[in-house]
């Protein structure tokens, strides 16, 4: 997802747990998203809704535009809000949706992703 080189060995870790839940428990539809750096994830399990959290830190600026018109490309439905400073994208493709909301107050977002039966 992210670089590797310069990443802890606790950060490298972060993306591969996400990487393989992403992949693995919801398909390849899901971009991934590489303008900010995996603080920790979430995983949750409702009935059979599926949903998991991933925390981000040091996320770029122009975040939120690059990854709605990537989910455009990989034919998600989007809506984008922005605030000026913070901003949210919900979006749902087949039996997936997901939500981004990040804010430049403190560069961090959370990225959740969910299925549905």
């Amino acid at each position: 997802m992210l670089g590797g080189c310069d990443q802890k060995p606790e950060e490298r870790k972060a993306e591969k747990i996400t990487e393989n839940v992403l992949k693995g428990v919801m398909g390849k539809d899901v971009p991934q998203f590489t303008a900010g750096r995996i603080e920790h994830v979430t995983k949750t399990r409702e009935g059979d809704t599926q949903s998991f959290n991933i925390f981000f830190a040091d996320i770029r600026g122009d975040a939120l535009k690059e990854y709605d018109a990537e989910l455009k490309e990989k034919g998600w439905q989007t809506q984008l809000l922005d605030m000026g400073k913070a901003g949210m994208i919900s979006a749902q493709k087949d039996k997936l949706g997901l939500s981004l909301s990040s804010s430049q107050d403190d560069n961090k977002g959370t990225l959740a992703v969910f299925s549905t039966p």
